[in-house]
């Protein structure tokens, strides 16, 4: 195996195909970046199980063949080393020379042999999505799928994709809260499918900024998504998700319309006594054309107030700051409508004409009534 490439598109492929290759060997799989000559390209694989990202660059071949070198020293030696142009040639016993100007590098590489095949699937379905409106789609819900350490189902870290009608819904939920985003694409039949949470970050990373069509071919156990440049295979979670129509509120008692910002920077303010959002909530008081944002800790207590129109009955309700902040921060509109249905129902935020976006977030119980003044 030998090969010529210039050094820039080398880098910048080494960076992201490592991001898909494990931290340490697991399951047998080489900690590394499967690399192989074909024709004039280049091609580069890393693989973690959970999801796989691909690309080729175009290469001069001196001789054609694969080997998988250490996912970190080689990005490493790819960002180091100078010159233009770079030169990999593959010696006896997976020995490979990495060579540049006067820099040259001999790095023990792995058998390639040992290195899993891609999953193969029978594609179901493919949805087309605007590459603009997919980024949006992910950024305003992703911040709402459970973590690994947290306490919540495993089927919770990844995100739910609902397509029917040539609508995709993208719902998120934690156990605590639930962000569903919608926007159009194209494709023949209704289907659901989760993606895993750590998946769609990288998706987001990949995803060019501009108006070109991702297309997404889902099969049994996994989905392949064709992002330009890379292609990224993810295994999909398998699990019954959260009805999350029926658990969204359909009427509520209280409703104000408030630029998102207002409440944003109202709430920053008085979270800074608070230790930990989850134990010490914020309360909000909605009373008299007023609502007052109050918060009290050890180290003492902070309160903000300005007018609003409110709709429907008085109210006090303890809310987690953090997520009314994450919620708050991704509406990405001037105004919105926040509806509640008592202190201990869920709070919904939803855009200005009620549709594109909901959030949901569960209150905290309060343990006293404390005057916020």
């Amino acid at each position: 195996m030998k090969f010529y490439c210039k050094k820039q598109e080398l880098e910048k492929a080494a960076l992201t195909i490592g991001r898909s290759s494990p931290i340490k060997a697991i399951s047998n799989i080489p900690e590394g970046i499967f690399l192989k000559t074909e024709g004039n390209k280049l091609f580069l694989r890393g693989y973690n199980l959970e999801f796989s990202i691909t690309t080729k660059i175009q290469a001069d071949i001196g001789q054609e063949g694969e080997i998988v070198l250490g996912a970190k020293i080689f990005t490493e030696v790819t960002k180091k080393i100078p010159g233009p142009m770079v030169e990999l040639e593959l010696r006896e016993n997976f020995l490979t020379q990495i060579s540049s100007n006067q820099s040259k590098f001999l790095l023990v590489g792995m058998d390639p042999g040992l290195y899993p095949e891609l999953p193969t699937t029978q594609t179901l379905e493919k949805i087309s999505i605007e590459n603009l409106g997919f980024k949006k789609m992910i950024n305003q819900t992703i911040f709402s799928t459970a973590t690994s350490s947290s306490n919540s189902d495993p089927i919770y870290t990844g995100s739910l994709f609902d397509v029917k009608n040539e609508r995709l819904k993208l719902i998120s939920v934690d156990g605590y809260r639930m962000a569903v985003k919608e926007g159009p694409i194209k494709t023949e039949k209704p289907t659901k499918f989760i993606v895993p949470g750590k998946t769609l970050q990288e998706v987001l990373k990949l995803l060019p900024d501009n108006k070109n069509t991702t297309t997404i071919a889902v099969g049994q156990n996994h989905a392949i998504f064709d992002l330009g440049e890379y292609q990224l295979i993810s295994r999909l979670i398998e699990g019954k998700f959260l009805d999350y129509e029926a658990s969204t509120p359909k009427s509520h008692t209280t409703q104000i319309e408030i630029p998102p910002e207002l409440l944003i920077n109202s709430v920053e303010r008085v979270s800074l006594v608070a230790t930990d959002a989850a134990k010490t909530p914020i309360r909000l008081v909605l009373k008299n054309k007023t609502l007052k944002v109050f918060c009290s800790t050890g180290f003492g207590n902070a309160s903000d107030e300005f007018p609003v129109e409110i709709e429907g009955e008085a109210l006090e309700i303890g809310l987690n700051s953090k997520y009314l902040l994450e919620a708050l921060k991704n509406t990405k509109k001037d105004l919105v409508k926040i509806q509640f249905n008592g202190p201990l129902s869920p709070v919904k935020i939803v855009s200005e004409k009620g549709i594109d976006f909901t959030f949901l977030i569960l209150p905290v119980r309060l343990k006293s009534n404390q005057d916020p003044r």
